[in-house]
């Protein structure tokens, strides 16, 4: 069975014959960190015995031109290092006045964060809106290249921030959870734009030959504890429903990558039509377990996670060892799980104690993962 037909069987609730097993994030085929650029040399190792041992999943960032739009836009930006970090100034005119962004990079790791977001207040509103809009065209020629590179050894996973993904870099998470109470209706104006420009750009990804599987995050800016779990019905299942139909009319798969606390709103993943879901972090992280969710929703979903990066990190190999057994205790029965970390590993030199622990997590799995 090759690592794409063990994915596939696994994506669609069925049992291949072991469960898939991705190191998230690592592809020894492109020697890159997803988003985060070229693996350091101290990744060789992990990137050797990923190529040898595990299914390969290359997440590619599908979303292009600023907030999908291509049109030509009076953008500038500078940068200065500072205390550790690097930190970009982003400057844009529009016919309506400016709107300014700040963000931040660590030096000596991969944090980030957005020290400004492009809009603060009802105004920037109007201007964001006033700004000439061109749809941008997704880079198929890349995907294709990726794709035929990784051959029968993994997919290729088109990543796309969802009209709340999208409001959510706009705005923020405190300007998000203010304006859903206090101006409901800006918050709904711009979910309104950001779905139409998502509904056509997805239509592009899907018409130029996207498969076998479409990325979908973003969700998890509306789930508590950052926003009330009734409000994940108006902001993200009605405007998620149909991108996901689109794509199912074309054959292709939807995996959400969904970070926070599940448990009230795990079912709308389903009404939504998810496929993967991906990570279902157990508490502290999160608020439900692996098992619990495979009960609710296991039916109907495939769901990918759960052992959590900070604990690689941080942990024993015996516990490391003990969690991978957990989780494939909860969500090995009946298939339709695949194994794998809650995040991308984050340090920019990989710490000897990580690659030790994430080996440790890939031969438990590949010892007591088989199904029988």
């Amino acid at each position: 069975m090759t690592s794409l037909e063990r994915l596939l069987i696994a994506f669609r609730r069925g049992q291949p014959d072991r469960v898939p097993i991705i190191v998230r994030g690592v592809n020894p085929y492109t020697q890159q960190m997803n988003w985060r650029g070229p693996a350091d040399p101290s990744y060789g190792p992990l990137l050797e015995y990923v190529r040898q041992h595990c299914e390969i999943e290359h997440i590619w960032n599908a979303g292009r031109g600023f907030f999908l739009n291509a049109a030509e836009l009076p953008l500038s930006v500078r940068q200065e290092q500072q205390d550790g970090w690097r930190i970009t100034y982003s400057y844009l005119e529009t016919p309506k006045g400016p709107l300014t962004a700040v963000s931040r990079e660590g030096l000596a790791n991969y944090s980030h964060g957005t020290l400004k977001h492009w809009i603060c207040d009802a105004e920037d509103v109007e201007r964001f809106l006033s700004l000439p809009f061109v749809l941008a065209e997704p880079d198929l020629a890349d995907y294709c290249a990726t794709r035929t590179l990784l051959g029968k050894r993994g997919y290729v996973l088109p990543n796309i921030d969802d009209p709340i993904g999208q409001v959510h870099a706009l705005i923020g998470s405190e300007l998000l959870g203010i304006w859903t109470i206090e101006a409901p209706g800006l918050v709904e104006r711009l979910l309104d734009v950001m779905s139409e420009r998502c509904t056509a750009y997805v239509g592009r990804l899907i018409q130029g030959g996207i498969s076998p599987v479409l990325g979908l995050q973003g969700q998890e800016s509306a789930v508590p504890p950052l926003l009330a779990p009734r409000y994940f019905p108006r902001y993200v299942t009605r405007y998620n429903i149909p991108l996901i139909r689109m794509a199912h009319a074309q054959g292709c798969l939807v995996s959400i990558h969904c970070h926070g606390r599940l448990q009230a709103v795990l079912e709308q993943f389903v009404e939504m039509g998810t496929d993967v879901l991906h990570p279902i972090e157990a508490p502290p992280m999160g608020d439900i377990t692996l098992a619990e969710a495979k009960r609710r929703v296991g039916h109907s979903i495939c769901l990918q996670g759960n052992i959590q990066i900070g604990d690689v990190m941080l942990c024993s190999r015996d516990e490391v060892v003990r969690l991978t057994r957990v989780a494939l205790e909860q969500g090995m029965p009946r298939g339709g799980f695949v194994l794998t970390l809650t995040a991308t590993p984050f340090e920019r030199v990989l710490a000897p104690r990580t690659l030790d622990n994430l080996l440790a997590m890939v031969e438990t799995a590949l010892i007591e993962g088989r199904y029988r």
